[in-house]
C-alpha cells in the first residue's frame, strides 16, 4: 500500500469540507463522498454521522502536493 508522506495537516471548520476532501479521522486520512456529509436542522453538518460539536466544529483537513508538469506548485 503506497502511502503519500509529504502532507500538511490544517484544522478547518466543518462547513468548508467539500466531497473529495480528505480528514483524518482517529489518525487515519480517509476520503470524504457527498454520502459522508449530512445536514441536520438541529445538530448542523455531520461528517461520518459526528457532528464535531466537542470540538468546536473543527476536522483537521489533509493537504497533499500537487505537481504540474513535473513541478511542485501547491499544497491543496
Amino acid at each position: 500500500m503506497n502511502i503519500i508522506k509529504d502532507y500538511i495537516i490544517k484544522t478547518v471548520n466543518t462547513e468548508s469540507i467539500q466531497s473529495g476532501d480528505t480528514i483524518l479521522i482517529k489518525n487515519i486520512p480517509t476520503t470524504i463522498t457527498n454520502n459522508n456529509i449530512k445536514y441536520d436542522a438541529f445538530m448542523g453538518i455531520s461528517i461520518f454521522g459526528n457532528a464535531y460539536i466537542e470540538k468546536n466544529r473543527t476536522v483537521e483537513k489533509v493537504l497533499y502536493p500537487y505537481f504540474y508538469r513535473g513541478e511542485f506548485k501547491e499544497y491543496r
